[in-house]
């Protein structure tokens, strides 16, 4: 799954191709 960062993802998270926030982790 590919992340890209999202300006309304707090710090730390990633938006994800569905455009969820998810953790950096997680992608």
């Amino acid at each position: 799954m590919q992340c890209v960062i999202g300006c309304q993802c707090k710090s730390g998270y990633l938006r994800n191709d569905k455009g969820t926030c998810v953790a950096e982790e997680n992608c």
